[in-house]
């Protein structure tokens, strides 16, 4: 009995239906996630975890970002910076622990935050 109340069976008949019918496609799902995500800010990383999560196969995930995130991860995570520049250097360890937190390299948040402050400097 699943949740819902409804038989194992019944349940497994309409996901075979509704995969048939083209309702639930997990690499049209996960296309759409990548795409929702990359615009809210995330990296590959955590991008890749959350389909994980959501059961989607590693090949489809993989396709997904593939095919989704074309831009690479150093421009995406100065994006995701939105021009926050650090102060000092407590600021930089938040600002790199939230690029880490948000999906991307360890290696890509250094790069963004040295990137951005290089710019910074430039423009006084």
């Amino acid at each position: 009995m699943c949740e819902s109340g409804y038989s194992s069976s019944v349940a497994d008949a309409v996901v075979v239906r509704f995969c048939e019918a083209g309702i639930v496609d997990d690499r049209r799902f996960a296309e759409s996630w990548v795409r929702s995500r990359a615009s809210s800010g995330h990296g590959r990383s955590r991008i890749r975890r959350e389909l994980a999560e959501k059961g989607v196969d590693e090949v489809i995930a993989q396709e997904a970002i593939g095919q989704e995130l074309v831009d690479d991860e150093l421009s995406r995570a100065r994006e995701a910076l939105r021009g926050r520049v650090p102060v000092d250097a407590k600021d930089r360890e938040r600002l790199l622990r939230r690029l880490v937190s948000r999906g991307f390299e360890f290696r890509v948040a250094l790069e963004a935050l040295s990137a951005d402050a290089e710019e910074f400097d430039a423009e006084l």
